[in-house]
């Protein structure tokens, strides 16, 4: 699989980092999903907090995102698996589209590989971003 082109906040990368190692080892990502995250994320631009732009999504980022392939739209956060509730649009960073979105921008396209197909989904637009509100430690 051909690594894409992320960037990530130190804090992000840090905390992914663990987060990914812990899933492998307690079993809930294979061997292949967590090297290709581990890729991923030793690969990605670092920026500091600070200096993260406010169309990049972050780890707690709300964001406005619309299916390609139905042309239905919906608002999603970003967050870390425990946190996970998809009545509410919260969506784990270890999920596919998850995964997809982190480090992305305002503008790309994303194709998660979803149970039975690849889905392709434009990232439309940030409604929240905690690193532009002045939250570095969420």
């Amino acid at each position: 699989m051909a690594l894409r082109s992320i960037r990530l906040t130190t804090s992000d990368r840090h905390r992914l980092f663990v987060l990914v190692s812990a899933a492998h080892r307690r079993g809930a990502l294979d061997r292949a999903r967590a090297l290709d995250l581990v890729g991923e994320i030793r690969e990605a631009e670092v920026v500091a907090p600070t200096e993260a732009p406010p169309d990049l999504i972050t780890m707690r980022t709300t964001f406005r995102l619309t299916d390609l392939d139905s042309g239905e739209d919906g608002v999603y956060t970003l967050v870390y698996p425990d946190e996970e509730d998809p009545a509410e649009g919260k969506l784990s960073v270890l999920a596919p589209l998850g995964a997809a979105v982190l480090g992305q921008r305002v503008g790309d396209t994303v194709e998660p590989v979803v149970p039975d197909a690849v889905r392709r989904g434009r990232l439309d637009e940030i409604l929240f971003q905690p690193e532009a509100s002045g939250c570095y430690e969420l």
